[in-house]
């Protein structure tokens, strides 16, 4: 509660949220950093580390919500751009898991552009994320890779369809 008294420094919602996981009481976190955000709705940290939060509670839309908070107070930050990445890549796991795997199924086809376009727009938060830390290719290396090699298979995926709707 100390921290809600000094709001200028940004360090405090994570001293908050730490303080709150490692007790398992992420509702209670939820309720200080709202706490926080009233007092500081400018505090880039807060809304970022509420949406850590909700991400944590798979409550991927409104995490998805704080995020995009953070970045509109700083459209650079890291951290914030990454994890909307993050959360558009679940999307991706759900579309997937919902996907037909039989190709001549009429869905298919546009399971699989639904999938490219998803993947495509995920790949932009990763690269900007690698164009913002270069040096922290923890954020940011494995996740393109994987997008990129993802990418690849749906391709090629919509390159047989194709090659077979000529026939």
């Amino acid at each position: 509660k100390d921290a809600m008294e000094n709001t200028t420094n940004v360090n405090y919602p994570q001293i908050i949220l730490k303080y709150y996981y490692d007790r398992h009481e992420q509702g209670e976190a939820i309720k200080i950093v709202d706490e926080f955000i009233q007092k500081a709705p400018q505090n880039k940290m807060a809304h970022y580390i509420k949406g850590v939060v909700l991400m944590d509670q798979t409550k991927d839309q409104e995490a998805l919500a704080s995020f995009n908070k953070a970045l509109e107070i700083d459209p650079n930050f890291v951290e914030a751009i990454a994890n909307v990445g993050v959360v558009n890549f679940n999307e991706v796991r759900e579309l997937n898991q919902k996907a037909t795997t039989n190709n001549r199924d009429p869905q298919y086809k546009a399971q699989q552009q639904e999938l490219k376009d998803k993947l495509t727009t995920t790949r932009t938060y990763f690269a900007k994320v690698q164009e913002l830390a270069p040096d922290r290719s923890d954020l940011w290396q494995s996740k393109l890779d994987n997008i990129d090699e993802l990418i690849s298979v749906v391709e090629k995926n919509l390159s047989e369809i194709a090659k077979r709707d000529k026939k």
